[in-house]
C-alpha cells in the first residue's frame, strides 16, 4: 500500500473517530436534557405557586384551601394563610394564621377614629407568652409601616414592670392614652373580641391562641375584609 493510500485511511479513520465524538456529544447532552427535564417535570407537575393559587381563585375555582371573601383571594400555602393588598401600586402578600371565614364569629367594634394617633403602644401582660407576642406583631405591622397602610409609628410595651425585662421596654396601659398617643392592649378576658374603651382597642381572648385570631380579625377589619 502505498503512503498515499495510508494518509486517505488515516484520514477517514479520524474523520469517523471525530465523528463518533460528535455524535456521543450530542447524546450525552440530549440524555442529561431529557433527565433534567424529567426531574423538573416529576417535582413540578403538581406544585401550584401562590400566584397559581390566585388565579384559580379568582376564577372561580375555590376549595377549603382557596376562596374569594369580600373580594378579597384567600389562598393557603403551608401554615400560612395569604391575601394580596395593594398600595401605592405595591402588591404585598400578607400571611395571616387564621383565614377569615374561621373569625365570623369574633366582633370588632372600633372605628377609624380609635386609631386617629400619630403614635401607637402595643402593649401586654408581661406574664404572658410569645404567642401574644405573635398577636401584637399580626396588628402591629398593619397599623405601623410595613405595607404602607396606616403609617402609624408604633412600640411594644408592657402593662407592668418585671424583673428579667429590659428597662428599655416602656410601661403602658389604657389609662396612657392621649390625643397623640393611642395604645392597643393585648389580655385574657371572658370572651374573644376587640372593642374600643375611653380610647383604648382592647385585642381580648379566652385564652392566648384565641388572642391571636382577634388579633388576626383586627387587622381584617383594618384592612376592610371582614
Amino acid at each position: 500500500m502505498s503512503s498515499e493510500e495510508q494518509e486517505e485511511k488515516k484520514q477517514e479513520k479520524d474523520s469517523v473517530s471525530g465523528l463518533k465524538i460528535v455524535l456521543y456529544s450530542a447524546i450525552f447532552i440530549i440524555i442529561l436534557f431529557v433527565i433534567a427535564f424529567s426531574i423538573r417535570f416529576f417535582l413540578t407537575k403538581d406544585v401550584e405557586t401562590i400566584e397559581d393559587l390566585y388565579r384559580k381563585t379568582l376564577a372561580g375555582e375555590e376549595s377549603e384551601n382557596n376562596y374569594l371573601y369580600n373580594g378579597f383571594a384567600f389562598v393557603k400555602v403551608g401554615p400560612f394563610w395569604y391575601t394580596r393588598i395593594v398600595k401605592g401600586g405595591q402588591p404585598y402578600d400578607i400571611p395571616f394564621k387564621y383565614d377569615p371565614k374561621s373569625l365570623d364569629d369574633i366582633s370588632v367594634l372600633v372605628e377609624p377614629k380609635d386609631f386617629n394617633h400619630s403614635f401607637i403602644y402595643l402593649t401586654m401582660d408581661p406574664n404572658l407568652t410569645s404567642k401574644t407576642a405573635i398577636a401584637s406583631i399580626e396588628v402591629g405591622r398593619i397599623i405601623g409601616n410595613k405595607y404602607g397602610i396606616m403609617n402609624i409609628s408604633t412600640r411594644a410595651a408592657i402593662t407592668r414592670p418585671k424583673e428579667g425585662i429590659s428597662d428599655d421596654i416602656p410601661v403602658v396601659t389604657c389609662d396612657d392614652v392621649t390625643n397623640e398617643t393611642g395604645v392597643v392592649l393585648f389580655g385574657i378576658g371572658d370572651i374573644t373580641a376587640v372593642v374600643a374603651k375611653n380610647g383604648c382597642i382592647l385585642v381580648g381572648g379566652t385564652d392566648e391562641e384565641e388572642i391571636i385570631r382577634a388579633a388576626d380579625k383586627l387587622a381584617y377589619h383594618i384592612l376592610g375584609i371582614a
